[in-house]
């Protein structure tokens, strides 16, 4: 694969494209952010009000003052001491303070002066003493549940906290700034707080919660992922289609992705491919190359539909497009198209010499191009495509033919394509979004660069059709198309199962 140069550059582009990803990631699940933030609100809501009880509180702001005296004599002889200044208290040991406050001389007096109602220990869980910016300010709060205790127990200290100070340090002054407050409820607002927290945290869950998805998925979900996480050219994306396959019937199925129906398929859809037809035309005018394979890592990854719109596409500009469907453990061209296969006339029939070419290619009239089917399956499907055979039939149809395009098996779960690489002049690699693991694409494409095969660029398949039609409304850019939750799985099984014979006829299938 070829390297970047500008490394920094491209792992600043790779995370500000992330970021761009998560927060659309994170808007495509606002509704559900919402609710689980309004659920988490109104269960801290509700808890809280039920435990709810009121709390009272009372402070008193006091400054600690020392006062510096010089020592001298009088006439007599006798020794005085001369006050020199008075300064704030520069210590701000609040902690020390702290336990004079909830000593037992302060809490026995507050405990006399409540009658004995509370312990000592209860009135020391009530006092609190937090030092202020100023240097030698400290606020002394009293909190209970009961507005007397508050008023009572302030009063104590504004008397008797000041002296007893006093007691250990004769050159302290403690002066009280604020007189003590009228006890006023704390927690007034307390529930609708924790609502508010609750609403929070929940939010917070979901986000991160989405992040670690994104994270551990490590899947590509962009354009920009692919450009530059495998540093490979983006021909374009291949957009959802969905419909319900019956009334009240949630289960989604792919139907009729073909172009010659336009009527049954989006806009964008139809514009996808033929950007991509634009590029690839661009690609390899004046090359010679004509012949090309398309392939994917795992299967279920829309390969099949790629190489059947790209045909479809390149014979609506009178070009003759031949697809073969060399995909043997698993052929699916021919139900594509909407045609059966008999297992009589195609590539292992004509590889085994027990049929003509040009008596197993099929011409497809609605789409306007032609098929050469697989000739049923086999489990030795990399000697069939390996044998000299099949390079000489290659070659034949090279001659006859303006584009010639191989439906491959997954590059990373059989050898096939490594064998067809060679063979071919270009390659297009198919990556369905958020499904194969990065690590699982890298490696691919490198088995495939062993064999130099020009990979002229890929197609990002399944993502979100109001993604698609962003893009082809000016938005494109930085964020491509994302694909949409709950598309088929197993979609070439479930693409005509279960349709009327009307359904069938109306969607180009037999």
């Amino acid at each position: 694969m070829e390297q970047k140069t500008e490394k920094n550059r491209i792992e600043e582009s790779f995370s500000s494209a992330f970021l761009v990803r998560f927060t659309g990631v994170v808007f495509k699940k606002l509704w559900i952010l919402a609710a689980v933030a309004l659920i988490f609100a109104t269960c801290f809501y509700l808890v809280t009000k039920v435990l709810y009880v009121e709390e009272y509180r009372s402070k008193t702001v006091i400054a600690v003052t020392q006062t510096t005296y010089i020592t001298g004599f009088d006439k007599d002889g006798n020794e005085i001491k001369v006050v020199s200044k008075q300064n704030i208290y520069d210590e701000n040991d609040a902690n020390k303070y702290q336990m004079l406050l909830k000593s037992d001389h302060i809490t026995g007096k507050i405990s006399k002066a409540l009658v004995g109602q509370y312990t000592r220990q209860e009135i020391a869980q009530s006092l609190l003493l937090t030092k202020a910016q100023t240097s030698g300010i400290f606020t002394v709060v009293v909190a209970n549940e009961n507005d007397h205790f508050c008023k009572e127990a302030i009063n104590v200290i504004k008397v008797e906290f000041p002296e007893y100070l006093k007691s250990f340090d004769p050159s302290l002054g403690v002066v009280v700034i604020n007189d003590p407050q009228k006890p006023v409820i704390s927690n007034k607002y307390e529930s609708a707080k924790m609502g508010l927290l609750g609403f929070f945290i929940g939010a917070l869950l979901v986000v991160l919660i989405l992040y670690i998805s994104e994270v551990v998925r490590d899947t590509i979900k962009t354009a920009e992922d692919v450009r530059y996480r495998l540093n490979i050219k983006v021909l374009g994306t291949m957009p959802t289609i969905e419909h319900y396959r019956r009334l009240f019937s949630n289960k989604k199925l792919m139907r009729c992705p073909i172009l010659t129906n336009e009527n049954k398929v989006s806009f964008s859809f139809i514009e996808s491919f033929k950007a991509i037809r634009t590029k690839i035309e661009n690609s390899v005018d004046g090359s010679g190359n004509k012949v090309f394979a398309v392939t994917s890592t795992f299967e279920n990854e829309g390969k099949t539909t790629v190489a059947v719109n790209l045909a479809s596409v390149l014979s609506q500009k009178g070009k003759s497009v031949l697809i073969i469907d060399c995909d043997l453990r698993k052929p699916s061209v021919m139900r594509m198209v909407g045609i059966r296969e008999d297992g009589k006339n195609g590539v292992i029939q004509v590889v085994k010499k027990e049929a003509a070419c040009a008596d197993s290619i099929k011409y497809v009239k609605p789409l306007g191009f032609f098929v050469l089917p697989s000739g049923g399956t086999t489990n030795k499907s990399t000697e069939i495509v390996g044998a000299a055979e099949f390079k000489g039939m290659l070659e034949r149809v090279r001659k006859e033919f303006d584009y010639v395009i191989l439906d491959t098996p997954p590059a990373h779960v059989v050898s096939d394509c490594l064998v067809l690489a060679p063979l071919v002049d270009s390659l297009i690699f198919t990556i369905r979004a958020d499904y194969a693991r990065t690590k699982d694409i890298i490696l691919t494409i490198e088995e495939l660069e062993t064999t130099n095969v020009d990979i002229v660029g890929s197609v990002l398949t399944m993502v979100d059709e109001k993604d698609s039609n962003s893009y082809f409304s000016g938005w494109g850019g930085s964020d491509y198309y994302r694909r949409r939750k709950g598309y088929y799985s197993g979609y070439y099984k479930a693409e005509t199962r279960g349709l009327s014979e009307s359904e069938k006829m109306e969607t180009g299938h037999e």
